[in-house]
């Protein structure tokens, strides 16, 4: 079970967590913690330890968290992501079809 204290921690890490669009998997690495251990505790599942709730609330207390993300900013770098890829997989063949005539 999980003491009020505790569960008042979690509930604002979640909230934090996902307005600002941060995965269990990034705040589980930021925690240093693995992300089936974040969403265990975050369940109630296990008992938040004093070590891992002391690191909650420096990470709360610290305001280091990212921006969220806009979906445009998103859909920006997947855009850039995928012009990268069509212009390496151009080189790719390019160089694929010099090495067939040789």
């Amino acid at each position: 079970m999980i003491r009020p204290a505790s569960s008042t921690i979690l509930s604002e890490m979640e909230r934090v967590r996902r307005e600002v669009g941060l995965t269990q998997q990034a705040l589980s690495r930021r925690l240093e913690i693995s992300q089936a251990h974040y969403s265990k505790v975050s369940a109630g599942l296990v008992p938040l330890s004093a070590k891992l709730e002391k690191r909650i609330r420096e990470f709360l207390a610290s305001g280091e968290l990212p921006p969220p993300k806009t979906r445009s900013a998103e859909l920006a770098e997947i855009e850039a992501l995928s012009e990268s890829i069509r212009r390496d997989t151009r080189q790719l063949l390019a160089r694929l079809r010099e090495l067939r005539r040789t």
